[in-house]
Formats: C-alpha cells, sequence, structure tokens
C-alpha cells in the first residue's frame, strides 16, 4: 500500500511503513548525500539475542559492526550514532564495567552518543569512566546540577557540530526525563534530568547561533503513538519545534524504520543490535533545504558475518564468559516458573524473595518476578541467573507500619495480573473483596503471629520499586522517603543474592519454596 502526502512542500511516500522517501521537483543544484547510521537499546549485546517475538539468533555488535564498516565503505558521508543504554545487560559488559561497548563504539567511529538511562545503573564511577573512554561525545542536553553544585561526571555535551562536505550539521542529544523514577539518588548524585521541551527552549537560540543547515535530534525517549509519558516526550519536541529534520529515538525497545511526526523525520532501531538504521538524505545546497530521506531498519540476522576485529579484539573474553555460564550452581527437583496464584506468588517470586531475606536483615519481603524464565528440572546454572535476574537492582531496607504495608499492597495489586507485581514473603493475608474493591485483613508473620497495628517492621525491596518503579509506585517512594521509615540501601545486588543463595542450598523443590505462601 502507498501512502502520498505533502511535509514542507515535498511528496512523501510510505510504503509498508518500512520506508519513507522524500522528494520534490527543483532546478539542477549541487546536492549533498548522507548516511545517518544510528543504533539504540544495545544493552551490552556483542552477540546474538532472541527477539521479543520469540525469533532467536538475532543482533549483536558482532554483526552490526561489520555492516556499519560496510555502509562506510559504500555509502556517502557516513555519520554514526547511538541513541542510549549502551552498556548495561550481558555478563561480558559487567566484567569490563561497560568498557568493552566503549572500545567497539571507538573502533567503529561514532560520532555521538546519548546518555540513557540504564548508564546511571552501575553508579556515577562506572559512568564516568565509560564517558571518559569514549572518543564520540557524551550528549544529553537536560541532564544537569544545581546551580554551585559541581557535576560529578565529565563533561555531557548539549550537543556537537558536525560537517560533511560543507553541511553544518547540529547533533542536539537529550535524554530520557524519567531517570529519577528509577534511581534512587545515590546512583545520580547530584545530577538532575529537565523535561525536554524546557531544555530545548533554552538551548536552540544558541543552536542556531552555529547557523547549521541541518539539525538532527537523538532522544534517549520513544515515540507513543497515543501521546507521550513521564519519561517519553516525542510528541511535544516535534510540535514545539518543527525545524529540527530528523529525531532519532530510544529506550522504548521498538523497532520504527520511520514515521513522519508533523515536518520531521522520526526512526528508532530497536533494540540488542537486532536492527541497526540506516537514514539516507539528499540536500540541496541551493534550496538548503532536504529534498529526499530514505529510511529503513536492516535486520542483523545469520547471514551477516561477525567482525573479524572484535571477534580478535574480545573472543578471549567471550570464550571466558561463555565458561562462566555454565557453572552449576545447584538442581532443581522439578520446573520452577513464575506464573502466579491469586496472591501473585510464584516459585520463581518466592526464591527471589527468599534469597533477598538471607542476604538482608530483613522482616519481610515484597518482590516479583522479572522475567518470564523458567527453571526446569536439573542443574541450575549462572545462565539461568542471568536470565531469571536481568539487572542490577540492588536491595533496600525500609521500616513500615501495618497501615504502611497494606498501602504498599492495594498499590502494586492496582495493575494489571502480572509475573512482575510485587508480592509478600515472611508473611500472610486474606484478601477480602467489596463493592469498593479489594481490601486486606489478617495479617500474620511466618510464625503465624498477628501483626500490630503500631509496630514497625523491617521490608525489603529492590532498588527500582523503592524509586517508584517509573511513576507505578509512588505511594512506595513517598513511604520509604518518610524519615522515620530509615531506609537503607544495603549494596547487595539480587543477583548476587540469588547466586550465593542456589550455592547454599544443593536442591531446590517448588513445593518447598512455596511452603511459606498463601494458601486459599
Amino acid at each position: 500500500m502507498v501512502i502520498e502526502t505533502n511535509i514542507r512542500g515535498w511528496k512523501v511516500r510510505a510504503l509498508a511503513g518500512f520506508v519513507v522517501t522524500l522528494w520534490a521537483s527543483v532546478a539542477p543544484a549541487r546536492m549533498v548525500n548522507l548516511t545517518l547510521i544510528h543504533t539504540t537499546d544495545l544493552h551490552g549485546h556483542l552477540r546474538p539475542a532472541q527477539a521479543y517475538d520469540g525469533r532467536d539468533n538475532l543482533g549483536g555488535m558482532l554483526r552490526v559492526s561489520s555492516r556499519i564498516r560496510s555502509l562506510r565503505a559504500t555509502s556517502p558521508n557516513p555519520i554514526l550514532v547511538d541513541c542510549g543504554d549502551v552498556f548495561q545487560g550481558t555478563p561480558e559488559s559487567l566484567r569490563t564495567r561497560g568498557l568493552i561497548m566503549a572500545d567497539v563504539m571507538n573502533r567503529l567511529g561514532y560520532d555521538a552518543w546519548v546518555v540513557g538511562n540504564h548508564e546511571f545503573d552501575w553508579g556515577l564511577d562506572a559512568l564516568s569512566e565509560f564517558i571518559t573512554a569514549t572518543q564520540a561525545p557524551a550528549l544529553g542536553a537536560n541532564l544537569y546540577t544545581r546551580e554551585g553544585i559541581e557535576s560529578a561526571l565529565p563533561p555531557i555535551a548539549p550537543y556537537t557540530m558536525l560537517s560533511r562536505e560543507g553541511i553544518r550539521i547540529a547533533v542536539i542529544g537529550l535524554t530520557t526525563p524519567g531517570i529519577p523514577s528509577w534511581s534512587r539518588p545515590y546512583l545520580l548524585g547530584p545530577t538532575l534530568v529537565e523535561h525536554s521541551v524546557e531544555t530545548l527552549r533554552t538551548l536552540m537560540p544558541r543552536v542556531k547561533t552555529e547557523k547549521p543547515d541541518l539539525i538532527f535530534l537523538l532522544v534517549h525517549q520513544g515515540y507513543r503513538p497515543f501521546g507521550d509519558d513521564h519519561a517519553n516526550e516525542v510528541e511535544a519536541i516535534h510540535e514545539a519545534f518543527p525545524e529540527i529534520d530528523v529525531i532519532l529515538g530510544g529506550h522504548t525497545h521498538q523497532a520504527i524504520a520511520s514515521q513522519t511526526l508533523g515536518s520531521t523525520v522520526y526512526a528508532q532501531a530497536g533494540y540488542y543490535g537486532i536492527w541497526l538504521g540506516v537514514m539516507h538524505l539528499a540536500y540541496d545546497t541551493v534550496a538548503k533545504k532536504l529534498v529526499s530521506v530514505e529510511s529503513t531498519l536492516e535486520e542483523m540476522g545469520p547471514d551477516i558475518p561477525d567482525d573479524p576485529q572484535l571477534l580478535d579484539a574480545w573472543g578471549t573474553l567471550l570464550s571466558e564468559v561463555d565458561q562462566s555460564m555454565q557453572e552449576v550452581l545447584t538442581r532443581a527437583e522439578a520446573s520452577l516458573c513464575p506464573e502466579t496464584t491469586a496472591w501473585d506468588q510464584s516459585p520463581i517470586q518466592q526464591l527471589i524473595c527468599a534469597a533477598i531475606a538471607e542476604a538482608v536483615d530483613t522482616d519481610f519481603v515484597l518482590h516479583g518476578a522479572l522475567s518470564p524464565a523458567c527453571l526446569e528440572a536439573g542443574p541450575v546454572t549462572e545462565a539461568d541467573v542471568w536470565n531469571l535476574i536481568p539487572y542490577e537492582n540492588t536491595i533496600g531496607v525500609a521500616w513500615l507500619t501495618l497501615s504502611e504495608i497494606q498501602t504498599l499492597l492495594a498499590e502494586v495489586r492496582a495493575g494489571k495480573t502480572s509475573i512482575h507485581r510485587h508480592a509478600p514473603y515472611g508473611f500472610t493475608y486474606t484478601i477480602v473483596d467489596s463493592a469498593s474493591g479489594e481490601t486486606y485483613a489478617g495479617f500474620q508473620d511466618a510464625a503465624g503471629v498477628p501483626l500490630h497495628p503500631r509496630k514497625r517492621y523491617r521490608v525489603a525491596m529492590n532498588s527500582y520499586v523503592l524509586a517508584s518503579g517509573g511513576t507505578r509506585y509512588p505511594q512506595v517512594r513517598r513511604l520509604v522517603d518518610q524519615p522515620i521509615a530509615r531506609l537503607t540501601m544495603t549494596g547487595v545486588d539480587t543477583r548476587d543474592a540469588v547466586r550465593q543463595y542456589l550455592r547454599q542450598h544443593p536442591s531446590l523443590d517448588p513445593e518447598t519454596l512455596m511452603k511459606g505462601a498463601i494458601r486459599p
């Protein structure tokens, strides 16, 4: 199906939603052709991964690198950029504190990259090392510190200027303003994040003094067809600044080859290097405007060879990681899966909670499963731990009253049923259905002792939820931030806690794990 419309006097043709071409009838002029190559949400993936639709053996920077080198050799005026969440997500990246990804970016000659929210997951020291190690400028115009407070990070630029055949190109970078709702203050230090339009209103006059011929905006935010939210402001950006020629997005892990947003072309290259974004642009130096844009996503399938230079540099480390992933930690007597009961409990959820309870000093745990992965009957390996716990969340403990625990339960259960909903460990309760909704009663600890309404209990949760889980849990954030809650961030990593628990328990049985769960 072919759809035609007009933007800025161009005719735009979209075919099947995957390619957009813009052209205009103009007098002959000198054309400058550009090739904009973009990645996003690589999350440390050098090797192939599974797509969310179940297709396997896709992506990874070993393949992406080969294709980028080919494009550099055959395409005019290449510009290579990344839209954030570069290094968190794989054991090989964690083992090198992300520096394996910095090396990849340097070898490929990236021109710029945007700081994503997961860049803060390992703290400011790790992010500082990564910024220092990358030769391309780190962009984040809406990252700042309060006046008079020194930044804890190396310089992060609001934009960078590029030149190709005399064409001046401003490349601006914005991260997601949702960062404080996922990361506790200990991860951010003095770093603050401003909303996108506010930042651009201040920045754009400065950018325009550079007299750019083209303006590209890189955002660690995604386009949402049903409107912006607290973390993704692409609609507001393109409405307020139609002079932006191209917006490249990220964060939401969507594959969008091309989307016309008013007078702006938007694209987003998915996640894990499963797709490589390639945009061919033609700029008319007489008319001083883009006259043609063709935007595609190339899938990085098994037909694309691995980059031999990267294999030579990092093959030994990758082999060591593979060997470590095969380490057997314990044995599962039967399959353990995250499918939940009416109280949102499951063998996997109870396993994670039990591990946390052994790792930190707490009375109760509230936690859910973090992935749909099961532990199959038989040996449980390090690879299984990574499948269960894909993030480096740490554990915090807050002192809460029974009433506050009830408030937390009401909030986490208000959303749709999910394996990720946080459920109890160490206490039981009864759900009371009424015309006004659920209420909770009959709270008892593991020994069957009723919880006292005036006593404070230690409740362990992960750092993501304690930060509000991306505004999903504002009551959690409000309650644990009270001074009387005495929130303590233990520094214990959830994955480390689970690994240690597995090593200390020679076998896992789902019935035993569910022994303390609530029974109907």
